[in-house]
C-alpha cells in the first residue's frame, strides 16, 4: 500500500496488492504510531469497494496506514504498512534559486563502489550545486518515505542520486511492489532518477534487471560491458569534464522506439546504439532517469568524475531540459524564459512534430494578430499542435528578471525562468497594470485567471497607458503599493465582437448603478481578445443577457470595406407579468424578491404568516413596465415586521399586487 501525500494535506491509499482471493470489500485502518508496536485498533473505514482510498487527516503529522480485505465474515490480516506525512505545507519551489528542485542523495548502499567514496561524492555533489538549488542533502533509506511523499505533487521536479544501489523502503526488494512504488509514483509525477556505479535499479541482484523494467514499463537491458563511449555534440556543450571512457551498463538507444521513453539526451555514446552518460524521459508524463558512468572501471578519471560531471548535469543541462515546454492538442499560449540558441520559429519545431507552424503574437497598436519568424524573452505566442507533446526550446541564458514596454490595452507577454507574483505588479507609473493576469486553459478551451507567472506560458496582461512592466522571479511583491482591481459586477453586459480574418475586436457596454460616466478601472472589466488565427469570414457578433438569463444572439456578415453600424439598447419589455422566487433562500437576515411587469402600474408586495396574518407591506408605488430582478431593482425586505422586530424562522408566504395582477409565493426564514 503507498500513500500519496496530496496538496491538501488528504492522503491517498492505492492498495493493488493482490489477495488470496477476490475480497468483498476492504477496510481501513490508521494511526499515528506503527502498527507493529500496538493493538489492532479499530477500522477507519470499512467495506470500501475500491482499490483506493482518500483520507484527510484533522491535523498535520505522520500517519500510518494498513487495508484488510474482507471476503465473507473473514478478515484478512493487516496489510503491509507504508507511513504519510500529511501537510499543507509541502516543500515547494523557491524562486530565488536559480534551479527550482530539492535533491536526496542515497549513499547507505552502493555497488561497484565502496559507501566512504559515495559519501565523499555526495558531500562533493552538495558543494557543487548547494546553492544552485532549493535544497540538496543525503537522505537515509529510513527517511526516505516521507521524503518522496513530500515531494509527489508539489508543483516542482525534484531529483534522486544513487549509487549503483536502491533503498527497498520506496521499491521493496525482489521487485515485489512492481506497480505503483513510492518510487514509481515520484518518478510517474515528473520527477528524475540519477544513478552511478552499477545498473540502476538492479538491487545488488535483489531486483536484478526486472527493477528498471518495472519502473518504466519498457522491456530494456542495460548489459554492454567495455563498451568505448566517445563524449557528443551534448556532452562538449553541457559537461565540460567529461572524457571519452569505458561503461559497461550502458542504455539501449533502440528499445526506447515506439515507447512513452525517448532518449532525450546522449552525453557520450559509441555511435550507433549505446549510450552513458545518457537521459531517457517519459513523453507523458514528464519523469526522467539519467545513468552516469555506470561502469566497474576504477581509473582515476572515472572515481573523480562521478561528482563533477552530475554536478554539471544538474547545474548546466537541467535549466535547459526544464525549459522545455508542454504542449497539449489545440491552440496553447505560449513564452520563452530566456535566450535561445537559435530563435527562428523553423530551428524550434523539429521535422515531423505535430506543431503546427506559424507562430503569432498580439500587436496592441493594431488590435490584430500577427505572425512571426524569430521568438524572443518577454512576449507570449499562439502555438497549434495536433497532439499532445514537449516543444524543446534550447535556451543558453535562463533569465530570472526582464523589463517590458507595455501598450495600452492587452499585451500578450511572456515570463522568466522562475516564478514571479502578480498580485502586485511591477508597473511604472504605479496602477498602470490592472490584476489579474488571464492564460489560456487548452483542456477546458477558455481563459482562466491568474495571480503568479509560471515559466514557458504565455499571458495577456491590461495596460491602461503606456508603462514599463517589471518581471523579477528574485524578487518579493513590495508591501506597500497601490493596485486597482475590479470591485464589481455590471447589471447586465452586451459584448460586441468585429472579427476579420486575423483581427478581432470587441467593446463590452453594461450598466452599473455605481459606475462613472468615463473609463472606470474598478468597474470596466475586459477579458482578453480571442484566439481568431484561424478565422476567415468577418464578421460582428452580438450577444444581450439579462438577469432573468434571456439569450439573444445575432451574427451579421456584412461586405469587406467601411461601414458604420448604430446599435440601439433597449430594456426588454416582458410580454407576462411574474411574481419570480426570491433569494436568497433561505435566508437569514435579509433577501430580494424580484418580479417583471409588462406594463406600468402600481406595486405592492406583502408578507405574510402561515396563518394569514400580515407580517410586512412594502409600497413600491408606480413602476414602469420592465424587469426587476438584479438587487438593485428587486423588492427587498430585511426580515423585519411593521414594528422592525427580526422575523422568527419558519415559513412565509409573499404577494404582488398590481392593477393587473396578483401572486403569491412561499420564502423560508432561518436562525
Amino acid at each position: 500500500m503507498s500513500p500519496i501525500s496530496e496538496p491538501d494535506g488528504s492522503n491517498k491509499l492505492i492498495y493493488n496488492r493482490p489477495f488470496a482471493q477476490n475480497p468483498d470489500s476492504y477496510n481501513i485502518y490508521r494511526h499515528t504510531q506503527p502498527f507493529s508496536d500496538i493493538s489492532k485498533p479499530p477500522p477507519l473505514a470499512t467495506g470500501i469497494k475500491q482499490l483506493s482510498y482518500v483520507d484527510l487527516p484533522l491535523s498535520d503529522g505522520k500517519y500510518y496506514y494498513a487495508v484488510t480485505a474482507v471476503l465473507g465474515s473473514t478478515e484478512s490480516p493487516l496489510s503491509e504498512v507504508r507511513s504519510a506525512i500529511s501537510s499543507r505545507n509541502k516543500s515547494k519551489a523557491d524562486p530565488s534559486k536559480q534551479i527550482p528542485v530539492d535533491v536526496a542523495i542515497y549513499a547507505e548502499s552502493t555497488c561497484w563502489i565502496q559507501i566512504p567514496e559515495a559519501e565523499d561524492l555526495a558531500n562533493a555533489i552538495i558543494q557543487n550545486i548547494g546553492n544552485k538549488v532549493n535544497d540538496v542533502r543525503i537522505v537515509s533509506s529510513g527517511e526516505f518515505p516521507e521524503w518522496i511523499l513530500s515531494h509527489t505533487k508539489n508543483g516542482q521536479p525534484d531529483i534522486i542520486i544513487l549509487f549503483g544501489d536502491f533503498p527497498d523502503s520506496i521499491y521493496p526488494s525482489g521487485n515485489e511492489e512492481p506497480d505503483n512504488s513510492l518510487a514509481e509514483l515520484f518518478l510517474d509525477d515528473g520527477n528524475i532518477f540519477l544513478n552511478t556505479a552499477d545498473y540502476i535499479f538492479y538491487g545488488m541482484d535483489r531486483n536484478n534487471t526486472e527493477g528498471l523494467v518495472n519502473m518504466i514499463d519498457v522491456q530494456t537491458t542495460m548489459w554492454g560491458d567495455n563498451t568505448h563511449v566517445t563524449v557528443t555534440d551534448a556532452g562538449r556543450k553541457f559537461i565540460p569534464f567529461l572524457q571519452d571512457f569505458t561503461t559497461d551498463r550502458p542504455l539501449h538507444i533502440a528499445e526506447f522506439a515506439g515507447t512513452d521513453w525517448e532518449v532525450e539526451v546522449s552525453f557520450a555514446d559509441n555511435g550507433t546504439n549505446l549510450a552513458d552518460p545518457a537521459i531517457i524521459r517519459n513523453k507523458k508524463t514528464g519523469g526522467r532517469v539519467g545513468i552516469i558512468f555506470q561502469t566497474l572501471q576504477t581509473l582515476s578519471y572515472v572515481s573523480s568524475a562521478r561528482a563533477e560531471v552530475i554536478s554539471e548535469i544538474v547545474l548546466n543541462w537541467l535549466p535547459t531540459a526544464l525549459s522545455n515546454i508542454v504542449l497539449y492538442s489545440g491552440w496553447n499560449m505560449v513564452s520563452f524564459p530566456g535566450t535561445l540558441s537559435n530563435p527562428s520559429v523553423d530551428a524550434i519545431i523539429p521535422q515531423g512534430s505535430n506543431i503546427i507552424p506559424p507562430l503569432y503574437t498580439y500587436d496592441p497598436a493594431s488590435f490584430s494578430y500577427k505572425e512571426v519568424t524569430e521568438v524572443k524573452p518577454g512576449e507570449g505566442y499562439w502555438i497549434l499542435s495536433l497532439a499532445d507533446e514537449y516543444l524543446r526550446a534550447d535556451i543558453i541564458a535562463p533569465m530570472t528578471g526582464i523589463t517590458l514596454d507595455l501598450k495600452p490595452g492587452w499585451n500578450m507577454i511572456g515570463g522568466v525562468n522562475g516564478t514571479v507574483d502578480f498580485t502586485i505588479p511591477q508597473d511604472d507609473p504605479d496602477g498602470s497594470v490592472i490584476p489579474p493576469i488571464y492564460t489560456y486553459n487548452p483542456t477546458s478551451f477558455g481563459y482562466e485567471e491568474r495571480t503568479s507567472i509560471q515559466p514557458g506560458i504565455g499571458y495577456w496582461v491590461l495596460a491602461l497607458q503606456e508603462c514599463s512592466l517589471t518581471l523579477n522571479s528574485n524578487a518579493a511583491p513590495p508591501r506597500n503599493k497601490a493596485v486597482r482591481t475590479y470591485t464589481a459586477e455590471p447589471d447586465w453586459i452586451v459584448p460586441i465582437q468585429a472579427v476579420t480574418g486575423k483581427s478581432i475586436k470587441e467593446i463590452v457596454l453594461g450598466v452599473q448603478s455605481n459606475a462613472s460616466d468615463s473609463f472606470d478601472p474598478y468597474i470596466d472589466k475586459a477579458m482578453p481578445p480571442k484566439a481568431s488565427m484561424v478565422s476567415t469570414q468577418p464578421e460582428i457578433s452580438f450577444l444581450v443577457k439579462d438577469q432573468l438569463v434571456t439569450y439573444i444572439s445575432r451574427d451579421i456578415r456584412i461586405p469587406s470595406g467601411r461601414h458604420i453600424v448604430i446599435i440601439t439598447l433597449k430594456d426588454r419589455i416582458p410580454s407576462n407579468p411574474e411574481l419570480l422566487q426570491n433569494y436568497p433562500n433561505p435566508f437569514n437576515p435579509e433577501t430580494w424578491i424580484p418580479y417583471q411587469l409588462s406594463e406600468a402600474g402600481k406595486v405592492v408586495i406583502s408578507i405574510y404568516d402561515v396563518n394569514g396574518h400580515l407580517v410586512r407591506k412594502l409600497d413600491l408605488g408606480n413602476k414602469e413596465a420592465g424587469i426587476y430582478a438584479t438587487k438593485e431593482k428587486a423588492v427587498y425586505w430585511d426580515g423585519r415586521n411593521e414594528s422592525g422586530e427580526r422575523v422568527s424562522s419558519g415559513v412565509y408566504f409573499y404577494q404582488i399586487q398590481s392593477d393587473k395582477f396578483s401572486k403569491v409565493m412561499k420564502l423560508v426564514v432561518i436562525k
